[in-house]
């Protein structure tokens, strides 16, 4: 607190002081005394002139990487290989460290033994579904022929039993002829039966060896069971001859014509109950069948593809046990590594960092510009920018961004800076100084900016009448600043062409004498250019002591 009171009175002696040199030097009354005698003033005089003026914004800041990442493992492990350091160039999608693999690497292998184990599976339901299809269409075969023989048994029933007497011994004859073939077709039955039985068992004991395919032994198997279909169908089509016969002998007489309406009756059940085995066939090969077995079906295939995901999960977690830089912009340009985190053997989480990796070949400068000069800053606007760490260089760079607002503590906006760096020579973290070319007006009208006076609250300048040997006051309005010029805004016609006094005008008046150099002994004309050497080696301008002041804060 004693400090700070300390400064408080410093400040305010040193304010009075420069307000008390300050009233000397404008106040009229004391500036007669200073007159020569005869009321004349000695003034040295500057020409107008015509220049093109910059109005620079000189700002302080920081370089940044243009791009920094961090680099961490997206699964937890221990670190097993760094393979970079502090400084060491890294190309895009190169290795950069290595994690334990060996679990994940046993998560992989069981993976693969589940989806063998699933596609053996959907394979064996695949199999099944063909083989119970056909087994189904073989049984709704079969049950049609049985209901085809029964149908024609109890049609030939109810023929018979509406023959009369005297037709019956006609069809007793008929009988026994169709008997006589019926037992020919058992007979070639049976031997289609035996030849089919031996390549059965032959095709099974080649089965049993591997030598033959399983769609080969289905074929065999197949045509055994139909051709035993086939004898047994000839073997009931003879028993049902022979009954025939026998029921024709019957029925010769009157006795047994009851028998022949209870023998109808029989062969209608059965045909009506070899109808309904036959349907019953059908409905197993329906759509409704089919559809539960490809439901089946899918669900295997479905198993199938879930292993396949965990799989390719497995692998995806095996990767990240290598974990490499990603893939950036401009080709195959280095990046280098800008600080390491941890060390080979640690225990890391999932996001932990290992390393930094900075992009340099363009540099951030973080600059702040404050709310009087925030809207002449725009994007795209050239900046010259120097920095201690590299003396004797100018880096060109351009207003890369602009902070839309203000920051409500220092109410200053922030400006990033893109700045080359080709041959690497800037660093991170340096402090630069930026300066910002913010308007540029050419061939305006121009005063040296000592010129400018104030007189009754106006700003103008003291235009020397070289003929009357007088100075008239021409009041002014400013423009930007650049080396110790000062732009005229809409320059009165007084001006054109005219000398304007440099030197002695605190001393002067409205209408005030003078004495021009040539008239004074030992004291010669200032050439514009001589006066802008002597700023540039004397005081600071007003500016820069502005913008020095605005860099140390």
């Amino acid at each position: 607190m004693k400090k700070a009171i300390a400064w408080a009175v410093v400040v305010a002696a040193l304010g009075g002081l420069g307000w008390l040199v300050y009233r000397k030097l404008t106040n009229p009354k004391e500036a007669v005394s200073a007159r020569r005698p005869g009321g004349a003033v000695p003034v040295e005089l500057t020409p107008v002139q015509k220049a093109t003026l910059h109005e620079v914004e000189r700002l302080t800041g920081t370089l940044r990487a243009r791009a920094e990442f961090v680099v961490a493992p997206k699964i937890a492990g221990r670190l097993e290989k760094l393979l970079v350091n502090i400084g060491d160039p890294v190309k895009p999608s190169q290795l950069l460290a290595l994690l334990d693999a060996a679990e994940h690497e046993e998560a992989v292998a069981q993976a693969r033994a589940e989806l063998a184990v699933a596609k053996a599976n959907a394979e064996q339901v695949r199999l099944g579904a063909m083989l119970e299809d056909e087994e189904l269409a073989q049984k709704a075969a079969q049950a049609k022929a049985e209901w085809a023989v029964a149908k024609a048994n109890a049609d030939q029933v109810r023929l018979t039993a509406k023959l009369e007497d005297e037709e019956l011994a006609q069809k007793l004859a008929q009988a026994q002829a169709e008997l006589g073939s019926a037992k020919a077709n058992l007979e070639d039955a049976r031997s289609a039966l035996a030849v089919a039985q031996r390549e059965h068992e032959r095709a099974q004991a080649l089965r049993e060896k591997k030598i033959m395919s399983q769609a080969e032994y289905d074929t065999a198997d197949a045509q055994y069971k139909a051709a035993k279909a086939k004898q047994e169908a000839a073997a009931a089509l003879v028993a049902q001859k022979e009954a025939a016969v026998r029921s024709a002998q019957v029925r010769l007489s009157e006795t047994q014509k009851g028998a022949r309406e209870a023998e109808l009756r029989h062969a209608l059940a059965l045909a009506e109950q070899k109808e309904a085995a036959y349907r019953t066939a059908l409905v197993r090969l329906s759509e409704t069948q089919k559809k539960a077995r490809e439901a089946e079906l899918a669900l295997a295939r479905a198993q199938v593809e879930n292993k396949e995901a965990a799989l390719k999960a497995a692998l995806v977690r095996l990767s990240y046990t290598q974990i490499k830089a990603p893939a950036w912009e401009d080709g195959q340009e280095p990046q280098f590594v800008g600080e390491r985190f941890v060390d080979e053997g640690a225990m890391l989480k999932a996001n932990d960092p290992i390393v930094s990796v900075l992009d340099i070949r363009i540099l951030k400068a973080l600059v702040h510009v404050v709310e009087r000069d925030y809207l002449k800053v725009k994007v795209g606007q050239n900046v010259a920018v120097t920095t201690d760490g590299v003396p004797g260089r100018t880096f060109a760079g351009k207003v890369a961004r602009v902070a839309p607002d203000d920051t409500e503590a220092s109410r200053q906006a922030l400006v990033e800076i893109e700045v080359p760096n080709p041959e690497r020579v800037l660093k991170p973290g340096m402090f630069i100084r930026a300066e910002i070319e913010l308007e540029r007006h050419p061939d305006v009208l121009a005063i040296p900016r000592d010129a400018k006076v104030w007189r009754n609250g106006k700003q103008g300048v003291f235009v020397a009448d070289k003929a009357a040997r007088k100075a008239r006051f021409v009041p002014i309005t400013p423009g930007i600043e650049d080396q110790g010029l000062l732009e005229v805004l809409d320059p009165p016609k007084e001006l054109e062409g005219a000398w304007v006094v440099a030197l002695g005008h605190h001393l002067l008046e409205d209408g005030s004498a003078i004495v021009l150099p040539e008239q004074k002994e030992g004291l010669t004309h200032r050439p514009q250019s001589q006066h802008r050497r002597e700023e540039k080696a004397g005081v600071p301008l007003k500016s820069e002591i502005g913008n020095r002041k605005s860099e140390t804060k």
